[in-house]
């Protein structure tokens, strides 16, 4: 874990290599000597499909919002925090939408 630490360091700079990183290191500690099995590609697949969502919606929030309440002739910098609190509420709403397409309840 610490050569792939030290050769994420090396990636694309401080910022990118230091997240890189520690995310590694993160997900060293969380799976070795666990007794939790590790992630199922079905999982991966479910949170890649609903964080790309997310942000494809918020992209699309991001650029119509403004040019929406400029039209409506209210200050367009009120924005920022409305994209926010629109992205937090439907960003739990399209995880649990995407993970119930994608992970069908299993018998346990």
């Amino acid at each position: 874990a610490a050569e792939a630490a030290a050769e994420a360091g090396q990636l694309g700079g401080n910022k990118n290599g230091a997240g890189l990183a520690a995310g590694l290191a993160e997900r060293h500690v969380a799976t070795v000597g666990s007794e939790r099995p590790p992630l199922d590609w079905d999982d991966a697949l479910a949170i890649t499909a609903s964080l790309f969502a997310i942000t494809f919606i918020s992209i699309l929030t991001g650029a119509a919002l403004p040019l929406v309440l400029q039209r409506m002739r209210l200050d367009p910098s009120n924005a920022s925090t409305t994209i926010q609190v629109i992205m937090d509420i439907s960003g739990v709403f399209i995880t649990c939408t995407v993970c119930a397409i994608f992970l069908p309840l299993k018998n346990i």
